[in-house]
């Protein structure tokens, strides 16, 4: 019963914040930040039309969050017109802070221009980081473990990756990075990820000392060619 309830409750959180992001995507494309195609002034002026450089936002969404209660509300997006390829941690028994990395589809058909995010979390336990493998990885979902602590917390992170163009199709992590973050596991694993042609593009959730709650920010960008 009570996990049914935090179900409902998860999916109630989901979905006002999903619309409040959409809300502040609709107020960034019409201030011109360049969410969606380019809005041009005054009537009748052209628009130019969205290409694989410059894509159009179509859609944001949540995945469910996943670990404890503990800690405060974060949300970290990549910066319009980026996607998430990747996650910065730090991390030792469990996750103690996490971060995006935010990466651009470029000409070429491939990713550029990376961009690293700030931190939600504390300052415990070292760095670390997974990165989906080039020319087009991009991750698409988290496979979760809370730790085996008294707050619940997250305590062990994989990432899924994908082709942009085709997120279904599994893409390899970079060699080098690594397998996972965090050593912890208790009870099940728990899968958050984003129905395509959706990809990551930030992460939300709860910390404080350490990260408590984790989940995706999905989007669809169009065109991908």
């Amino acid at each position: 019963m009570t996990e049914a309830i935090e179900r409902l409750f998860d999916g109630v959180r989901a979905a006002c914040a999903t619309a409040i992001h959409v809300m502040a995507v609709a107020a960034g494309v019409f201030m011109g930040l360049g969410l969606s195609a380019g809005i041009a002034d005054g009537p009748g002026a052209a628009h130019a039309a969205p290409t694989a450089a410059n894509p159009a936002l179509l859609s944001v969404k949540r995945t469910r969050a996943y670990g404890g209660e503990g800690g405060g509300p974060f949300e970290i997006s990549c910066p319009a017109g980026t996607v998430m390829t990747g996650l910065n941690a730090r991390h030792g028994e469990w996750i103690d802070a996490v971060s995006p990395i935010c990466s651009k589809f470029v000409q070429g058909n491939r990713f550029g221009e990376i961009k690293y995010e700030v931190y939600s979390g504390g300052n415990g336990g070292g760095r670390g980081y997974m990165r989906c493998q080039g020319p087009r990885g991009v991750v698409t979902g988290l496979q979760l473990f809370q730790a085996n602590n008294g707050d619940g917390s997250v305590g062990h992170i994989i990432i899924e990756c994908g082709d942009y163009r085709d997120p279904a199709k599994f893409n390899n992590k970079l060699p080098g990075s690594a397998d996972y973050l965090g050593q912890s596991m208790r009870g099940q694993r728990a899968y958050r990820r984003c129905t395509p042609p959706m990809v990551a593009g930030g992460i939300y959730g709860r910390s404080g000392a350490f990260v408590d709650r984790l989940g995706l920010n999905c989007v669809d960008y169009q065109p991908r060619r």
